[in-house]
């Protein structure tokens, strides 16, 4: 599990700095109602709604430590293990082709990458193992491959995407929309291919997870298998859903996947845990449409940044009333 992607906000290096959690720099208290670990997407949203109902000082969001409490709220996301993949970090830190949108420090190779792309085969990899939103290999591909059309560099390129899974998308009503867009823009697809090399030119919590090595929860409750005082929410969870923050408002498996295809459009994918369309709006999101584009550019970062965390009061009041097809339909 990550332990370094917890919010520079949240804690200190050993105890906590959370505004509304609790009023101590470093941990001197030693019991919460409610125990946060993670100061990420999950673990900031469930302590800012429980921070509220519970009292100042009586939740506590921390790396891992030795404290008691009555109830443990696991959120640590997940962890990028790019060694896992032989060469890749050398390659990262060395070439300029190869870039990594997970990394706050990689990802900032990635649009000089494409605008100095010359011609050859552009390679994009969706890997064998559970990611973060994983929509998110796609829509870089889609974005490249407008670019390569833009900057006159489309007709020597190769576009290629090897995913190590058997179908584009796990929902086959936005996997035809998608074999369509493919089709049409002349991209490559490889099923059932990982990336395994690239070639340059712990624990006392092992009883908290599942052989896959994340926590193992119900994914009605959330509530863990074993002990029924310890819950997860997020990234680190096993819950059979994408690794996306739309997922944390339910635990009934639903799911948002904003697929962009090319600047101004986007494909709004909501569905379950059984893979079948969940859709917000009265009309077909399977098809690449301007305003969820916007939606996903002008509206989602306000609604995430100031209403999923509890800043605005108005924003958060709409991200409680957008809670998927049931509460906005009625």
């Amino acid at each position: 599990m990550a332990t370094n992607n917890i919010s520079k906000l949240l804690l200190s290096s050993r105890g906590i700095i959370v505004r509304k959690f609790s009023t101590t720099v470093e941990l001197t208290q030693k019991k919460y109602d409610l125990l946060v670990i993670g100061g990420g997407t999950g673990g900031c949203s469930i302590s800012n709604k429980f921070s509220s109902k519970l009292g100042r000082g009586n939740v506590g969001v921390i790396e891992p430590n030795e404290i008691s409490y009555n109830y443990l709220v696991i959120a640590m996301g997940m962890q990028l293990n790019y060694g896992d993949i032989k060469g890749l970090v050398e390659a990262l830190k060395n070439d300029d082709r190869v870039c990594s949108n997970y990394s706050p420090v990689y990802v900032q190779k990635t649009y000089p990458a494409l605008l100095n792309f010359q011609g050859g085969n552009a390679i994009f990899t969706f890997p064998n193992t559970p990611i973060k939103c994983a929509g998110a290999p796609q829509k870089i591909m889609y974005l490249a491959e407008e670019i390569f059309r833009k900057n006159g560099k489309r007709d020597n390129t190769k576009v290629i995407f090897n995913t190590s899974l058997g179908v584009i998308f796990g929902v086959k009503k936005y996997a035809d929309r998608l074999s369509e867009i493919i089709q049409k823009r002349n991209i490559e697809v490889n099923f059932k291919t990982n990336l395994i090399e690239v070639k340059p030119e712990t624990s006392e919590a092992s009883s908290l997870v599942n052989e896959a090595g994340f926590l193992d929860v119900r994914k009605d409750t959330l509530q863990h298998t074993k002990y029924p005082n310890i819950f997860g929410i997020g990234d680190c969870t096993s819950l059979p859903t994408s690794k996306t923050a739309a997922a944390l408002h339910r635990y009934d498996g639903y799911t948002s996947c904003p697929l962009i295809t090319g600047r101004g459009k986007c494909i709004l994918a909501e569905f379950d845990y059984d893979a079948q369309p969940l859709e917000t709006f009265p009309i077909d999101q399977g098809k690449e449409r301007w305003t969820m584009y916007h939606m996903k550019k002008d509206v989602m970062p306000p609604i995430y940044w100031q209403g999923f965390l509890g800043r605005s009061k108005n924003l958060q009041k709409i991200d409680e009333i957008w809670n998927g097809k049931v509460d906005i339909m009625k």
